[in-house]
């Protein structure tokens, strides 16, 4: 396993491991190594709140983050550089946050998975990540492509993903098999209809007539003001018109 590797531990598989969204960059070519910097880059983090206090030092408190997140590396020297030297590359950065659970992190660290399982994790990382704390969320799949391809903005052509395999689900057919395999499988909810984007939420408070009813609102709201502007823009044509004559 790359740098060095972790073994299982089934302790606090409820926890969730934040970073930011740019370390999953390459997931799709080397999922473990992701995987490992990953793991590595929470346990530090955890470790400098830990370590904060003065009464341990960085070492101490790495090997407590990790404990927090049940993770046990088999090299902790290793593994606690790594996660400095990333935590530190990062720290004073802007960049969009993900979370994902110890208990999905062990299932695809430790288990085969196919290459639709890995995409559409990465998928549900990125749109966790661009739905942050707000409750319901309007996204393109340049946004969500994108946000997989660990970028913090949008894209416009397939062409500028790193990633090959994510480019290769540039298409309609295995877009929707994304779309909808989130749906079932992830919780998330999703309304598209008639609009560019779509609106979607992973929060167990929104149902999908709550998504439905906020994003034909703002559907409503965006026509109405689209109408008025076209409204004043013919009145002053016409204004002008008038005072021609």
């Amino acid at each position: 396993m790359g740098g060095g590797g972790i073994m299982s531990d089934e302790n606090d598989k409820f926890k969730y491991l934040n970073t930011p969204m740019v370390l999953y960059k390459g997931f799709m070519e080397d999922f473990q190594k992701v995987m490992y910097n990953v793991g590595c880059f929470a346990a530090y983090s955890k470790g400098t709140h830990i370590s904060a206090s003065g009464k341990i030092d960085e070492f101490g408190g790495f090997k407590l983050g990790a404990s927090h997140f049940g993770l046990k590396f088999i090299h902790f020297e290793d593994a606690y550089f790594n996660g400095e030297k990333l935590f530190k590359k990062y720290e004073n950065e802007s960049l969009p946050y993900t979370g994902i659970s110890y208990k999905t992190f062990q299932e695809f660290f430790f288990n085969p998975k196919t290459e639709l399982q890995k995409i559409e994790l990465l998928a549900f990382l990125a749109l966790k990540s661009i739905q942050g704390n707000k409750s319901k969320v309007l996204c393109s799949d340049r946004f969500m492509f994108g946000r997989m391809d660990g970028n913090s903005k949008s894209i416009e052509f397939p062409e500028e993903l790193e990633s090959e395999i994510i480019a290769s689900y540039w298409t309609r057919r295995k877009r929707d098999r994304i779309i909808n395999d989130l749906q079932k499988d992830w919780n998330m909810k999703y309304y598209s209809r008639y609009m560019k984007g779509f609106y979607f939420s992973f929060s167990d408070k929104v149902t999908l007539y709550d998504l439905a009813l906020y994003a034909e609102e703002r559907k409503l709201g965006n026509l109405e003001r689209k109408n008025s502007k076209m409204q004043n823009e013919a009145r002053r044509m016409a204004l002008e018109k008038v005072h021609h004559y």
